[in-house]
This record gives structure tokens, sequence and C-alpha cells, in this order.
């Protein structure tokens, strides 16, 4: 997890009205995770990615 967004490659001319506008300009995957996971699954998360990226 970091505190900048992660952008991934699309395919040209698809992306106007997608998710991707809603989920990374307006918090839509903020939100869904915050609904989806407790502090202790976002934890366990966090405490996974930092092992991994060491």
């Amino acid at each position: 997890m970091t505190d900048q967004s992660q952008n991934y490659p699309f395919v040209p001319a698809t992306q106007s009205i997608a998710l991707n506008a809603t989920n990374v300009f307006e918090g839509g995957n903020d939100r869904q995770l915050a609904a989806c996971h407790t502090e202790a699954t976002r934890s366990r998360i966090a405490a996974d990615a930092e092992r991994l990226a060491r």
C-alpha cells in the first residue's frame, strides 16, 4: 500500500467514462476498501505488503 495512486496501462479511448475515472478521481476505491475491510484486515494487508517488500 502506498500514499500515491498507482497507474496501470489501458487501451486508448476506453477510459473516458470508465470506472477508472470514478474510482481514482472520486475516491471510489477508498470507499470500497473501507466497506470491505476492517482495521484488522487492513493491518494484515499492510503487514504482508511490508514483509514482501523486504
